[in-house]
């Protein structure tokens, strides 16, 4: 991305208001759920655990998000726990680059709508490992749409949606960077409190 991708007034006041909206106390339990949802999921797929992962874990972690939570068992009859924690594995593997993956992990899943096998994949990849991967559902931005939480705080020329899933994971990233960024040097938001009040994590954090 280049030039301004960050609209900082639009995300200044969409800070503004997002604190009226949320407690000091209510953002500490946030944050613990969402600390809590990453332990759960690093301990089941981090490396050398995914392929391995049984029916019980699958089924919690898909129970865990809220875009598969009704589709649990659906999934897992389709994709048996071997299979679908080999992809896993694949998805969370940095041999290749993160668009690859990421297409190659929706692609295979069967009879799931892509917005579904999408948003399970991001919430895989970020909540196993959020130090190296971003978050992307549909709350914060939805291709179909255009429509999310991102677009408040970024420049309207920003195009965030790629020509497949993983290339629109990698802009979104790259546009979530950037507002970090942006919000570390205007001094309005540090980055966990702006993702988890603009990412809307609190509705899929609870189990």
């Amino acid at each position: 991305m280049q030039g301004q991708v960050v609209d900082t007034e639009s995300a200044r006041e969409f800070m503004q208001e997002a604190r009226k909206q949320i407690s000091a106390d209510d953002l500490a339990a946030i944050a613990g759920e969402c600390a809590a949802k990453s332990e759960r999921f690093h301990g089941w797929f981090s490396p050398g655990r995914a392929a391995a992962a049984g029916e019980s874990e699958l089924d919690a972690a898909l129970a865990a998000i809220f875009a598969t939570r009704r589709r649990r068992r659906e999934i897992l009859a389709a994709h048996p726990a071997a299979t679908l924690g080999g992809w896993i594995a694949e998805l969370l593997a940095p041999a290749r680059p993160i668009a690859e993956r990421f297409d190659a992990f929706v692609a295979r899943l069967a009879g799931v709508p892509e917005t579904v096998s999408s948003d399970l994949a991001g919430e895989l990849l970020h909540f196993t490992d959020p130090e190296r991967y971003w978050l992307w559902t549909r709350w914060m931005w939805d291709p179909r749409v255009r429509t999310g939480a991102l677009p408040l705080v970024t420049m309207e020329e920003v195009d965030l949606s790629g020509a497949t899933p993983g290339e629109t994971y990698a802009r979104v990233g790259e546009a979530v960077a950037f507002v970090r960024a942006t919000g570390d040097a205007a001094g309005f938001t540090a980055l966990p409190e702006l993702c988890r009040r603009l990412l809307g994590v609190h509705a899929p954090a609870r189990a």
